[in-house]
């Protein structure tokens, strides 16, 4: 059984806990973070404390912690004969500490705290400092997913680019939507299912293909009588690259 401590206690730290908590590869021992409110919450899954002494024996420290504290809070981190990992797509493994046996363990999904997954499912993207702690990773990835891959720190930032376009701007541009919605008096209700029918399509077909509307068919009368209903600001100029990126596909 691998002893694990998480150093964090936002979105990433509590799935994890969540499901290592009753794990029969892992013993969460501790989960150790700053903000005590947060921390309460945590209490259901382990031992929580603010104090990094509290670490003592364990084979694997794990940072879910903002990209920036990586460095420094790794440097808090007591030297001893552990793993340190950190859960970021887009931070090199040399952020951790070199006094640290370091490694990458980082889950390619969006969290919040009340959503509910399939863990096994979530894609595991591992990056180990050396052979020897590679073993010792595999036994940690497959105790959350049997989905799990290899990838250095450049290709790791190439998908977290391509989930930032995916993901964030998706979501971004769904709010855009919402706030038209709300300003026109309309239910958001009525775009739901839109979002839905969109995001299953491209289970099946490529977004390519899926792609309908008037920047598809090059429909110029819809675009401008669009383009007249926004007023001058970032909606309107998002609307206008997307409409030409579309029509350069």
């Amino acid at each position: 059984m691998i002893e694990v401590t998480i150093i964090g206690s936002g979105n990433i730290a509590f799935h994890l806990a969540k499901a290592w908590h009753k794990s029969e590869k892992v013993k969460l021992k501790n989960v150790i973070g700053r903000n005590q409110k947060s921390l309460d919450e945590f209490k259901q899954f382990a031992n929580v404390s603010s104090d990094f002494s509290s670490i003592g024996s364990t084979a694997v420290c794990l940072l879910a912690v903002s990209d920036e504290a990586i460095g420094s809070v790794s440097e808090q981190i007591p030297q001893g004969d552990y793993l340190v990992l950190h859960t970021s797509g887009a931070t090199n493994l040399q952020a951790i500490s070199d006094k640290h046996r370091r490694g990458v363990f980082y889950p390619f999904q969006s969290f919040s705290k009340n959503s509910t997954f399939k863990y096994a499912e979530i894609p595991l993207l591992l990056e180990v400092g050396t052979d020897k702690d590679k073993e010792l990773l595999i036994q940690l990835a497959e105790s959350f997913s049997q989905n799990h891959q290899f990838l250095d720190s450049e290709q790791r930032l190439k998908l977290h680019l391509a989930g930032t376009f995916v993901n964030n701007f998706a979501n971004h541009l769904f709010q855009i939507g919402f706030d038209l919605c709300q300003a026109n008096k309309f239910s958001v209700e009525l775009l739901k299912p839109l979002i839905r029918e969109t995001a299953d399509k491209i289970m099946h077909i490529n977004p390519k293909e899926a792609q309908t509307g008037p920047a598809k068919r090059n429909d110029k009368d819809t675009i401008e009588k669009h383009l007249a209903l926004l007023p001058e600001g970032k909606s309107k100029e998002i609307y206008k690259l997307i409409t030409s990126s579309i029509q350069d596909i």
